[in-house]
């Protein structure tokens, strides 16, 4: 408790007890450090940091932190390929052949764009052979290359199956094709930040920070240029820990209705396969089909990794903090505009109807169905699983 300092941020009227909960998180030892940021009527109503980034104490975990959010860097994904939409670079119903003709290797030519986002893809899990390493990860040229020839997961056939890692080096390559060379990054930078940020210029300048003031701000792995926003993001991104080893695999041994007495969540029975049965698919999706490092270290920690935090992974790598994330979320959910964006509007009925839209109006249904890697019904749209 000696280590504890005030939380920072504020709450509007009816939302102090969120001061209380993160506290109790920090005092109980769940949480070592976090970031809440609720919008609720189009309005901020609360943001709030506390605790600390690691187990040293020395640095307070701050509004600025940047955290990577594994598959949250999913839904950011989605939108930005409905910016794309949006703009008239692609459509959902266009084979992906029609931007990347080698992805149509090994029964992949019928797979769609908007089978990709929805998980329907077929390239779930990787072959061993076509694992990248760390280093292929950082050349977009060599990872798509030796992605392009992965045999359909399932001869073909448009299974829901969660793309854990996957899904995301497979977009980015899509995004390259069809914009002429710009990739997921650089159309965050370039496209979507700036109007995000009210027209800033808020990228591409020797100082991102306007004013001191962090703008909303999402990486995909650290950049590389320019040195100004490398250095801003490589200093406030926080190394990931977890609990001890021996205390997950209780947790995930332990039945369900033992964790219910307790009042513990428990642990998916994909999970479980994915961590015990090796070569099932939940394995390979999950752990298999990852970078080397991922095999020889435990996770989260391997994701520390300075390598891996450079890469372009936009199913996994996303850097960015609770203020981003929430606001993109409250966007999409309103279907307000960033700067006159109709991709919103796109997210909301995607949402609402289980359908995707396309510029001319016509709907493209969405399936519901168990899905191969989760074993767990989903309805979803283009990486939303709805309830």
């Amino acid at each position: 408790m000696r280590h504890r300092k005030p939380l920072v941020g504020f709450t509007a009227t009816g939302y102090e007890s969120l001061r209380g909960l993160l506290k109790k998180g920090y005092a109980d030892g769940d949480d070592l450090g976090s970031q809440v940021s609720v919008w609720f009527g189009g309005n901020l109503v609360a943001e709030l940091a506390g605790g600390f980034t690691d187990k040293t104490y020395s640095t307070q975990y701050n509004i600025n932190t940047l955290q990577q959010v594994f598959s949250s860097s999913k839904f950011v994904t989605s939108m930005v390929f409905l910016h794309l939409i949006d703009t008239g670079r692609l459509k959902l119903s266009d084979p992906v052949v029609k931007y990347w003709p080698e992805f149509g290797e090994g029964g992949k030519e019928h797979v769609t764009v908007g089978l990709l986002l929805q998980h329907h893809g077929g390239v779930a899990f990787l072959d061993k052979e076509r694992v990248p390493t760390l280093e292929e990860m950082l050349d977009l040229d060599v990872l798509a290359a030796k992605i392009a020839g992965q045999p359909h997961n399932f001869g073909g056939k448009p299974v829901s199956a969660y793309h854990a890692v996957t899904r995301g080096w497979y977009l980015n390559e899509v995004a390259r094709r069809a914009t002429g060379g710009m990739s997921v990054r650089q159309i965050m930078y370039k496209e979507i930040l700036p109007k995000l940020n009210g027209g800033n210029k808020v990228f591409g300048v020797e100082d991102p920070l306007s004013n001191g003031s962090f703008p909303y701000e999402f990486h995909y792995g650290i950049p590389d240029t320019p040195e100004a926003l490398a250095h801003s993001v490589r200093s406030r991104v926080v190394q990931l820990d977890s609990s001890p080893i021996w205390y997950r695999l209780v947790h995930i041994l332990t039945p369900a209705w033992v964790s219910k007495l307790f009042g513990q969540g428990s642990v998916p029975t994909a999970l479980i396969k994915a961590v015990f049965l090796k070569g099932s698919v939940q394995n390979k999706a999950l752990f298999g089909s990852g970078p080397a490092f991922v095999h020889n270290k435990m996770f989260p920690w391997s994701y520390n990794d300075p390598t891996s935090r450079r890469s372009e992974s936009p199913s996994f790598n996303g850097l960015t903090n609770a203020r981003t994330l929430a606001r993109i979320a409250e966007l999409a959910l309103t279907a307000s505009s960033i700067a006159k964006l109709r991709s919103l509007k796109l997210v909301l009925d995607i949402s609402a109807k289980g359908l995707a839209l396309e510029p001319s109006g016509r709907r493209v249904p969405q399936s519901g169905s168990m899905d191969g890697v989760e074993q767990a019904g989903v309805w979803s749209g283009l990486n939303w699983t709805m309830e």
